[in-house]
């Protein structure tokens, strides 16, 4: 008769034991999502855009693979259930202690996400009370923009050309465009981006752009920016000096510099 409350005594000491710590422990996993957002968004550099959502999404999706995080936002891992069923299975008032983990990480995600976006860009996911739901939204309302935007980029690029500019505004504007095309994941090598040039500078730098196609040695963005404004300055002394050339060698100078001579010598 004294062993059987000994006993329950015992179970009812190991229980008082392991509440404590296992409420320790679910407490140290609802922190751990913020610790994991502290540490995330410092290492995000960019806010989503317009024009920018293929690194935005590149750099995001990195850091959340690094923290095994990015199954919330693709889907991979659904919500538990808000409350437990009991063994018939239906639904208790009991809460799912899973569920409260899985919406605290998703909630420290959603506050994560949201504090990568631009004002503009935030408007568009008002309404969405999950990662997932955020990220889809994105993915939806980016993807088919990005892919036009790129269109109208690689057009551009190839439409650019060199009129009464500078050859360093030219090139500036090719730069720029060129630029915006790596921001959403199209690289154009240095090969492509020489020919795009060449391909549109004016006629009198026709012999400079022979000069460089026959070359055996690759050509890199800044030096073909040095070698074309020192062509420049010389095709613009060539310009000065060919309305003086033209002058002396008219008719009526020349013999108006023929009786000038003769005069001075007759003197």
């Amino acid at each position: 008769m004294v062993s059987k409350p000994l006993m329950a005594s015992s179970n009812a000491n190991s229980n008082s034991h392991t509440t404590p710590h296992s409420f320790s422990s679910q407490t140290a996993s609802m922190q751990a999502p913020l610790l994991l957002l502290s540490n995330m968004s410092n290492l995000m550099s960019v806010k989503l855009d317009s024009t920018n959502f293929i690194v935005w999404k590149h750099q995001l999706s990195s850091i959340l693979k690094a923290y095994s995080m990015i199954d919330f936002v693709n889907g991979t891992v659904p919500s538990p259930t808000q409350f437990l069923t009991n063994a018939e299975g239906a639904l208790t008032t009991a809460v799912n202690l899973e569920f409260q983990l899985w919406n605290t990480k998703d909630q420290a995600l959603l506050t994560l996400i949201n504090s990568t976006l631009s004002p503009s860009v935030l408007s568009m996911v008002v309404g969405h009370n999950s990662a997932q739901g955020v990220w889809k939204t994105l993915e939806h309302r980016f993807i088919s923009t990005s892919r036009a935007n790129l269109l109208n980029l690689k057009i551009k690029l190839h439409n650019l050309k060199k009129s009464s500019e500078s050859i360093s505004s030219y090139l500036q504007k090719v730069k720029n465009t060129r630029d915006k095309l790596n921001a959403v994941g199209t690289l154009i090598d240095n090969e492509e981006l020489l020919h795009i040039i060449l391909k549109r500078l004016p006629r009198e730098y026709g012999p400079f752009c022979s000069a460089i196609r026959t070359r055996n040695e690759p050509v890199t963005f800044e030096e073909i920016m040095v070698l074309l404004q020192t062509e420049e300055h010389s095709i613009s002394e060539i310009s000065d000096l060919h309305p003086m050339a033209m002058f002396a060698s008219t008719p009526n100078n020349r013999n108006s510099n023929s009786q000038s001579s003769f005069y001075v010598n007759s003197s």
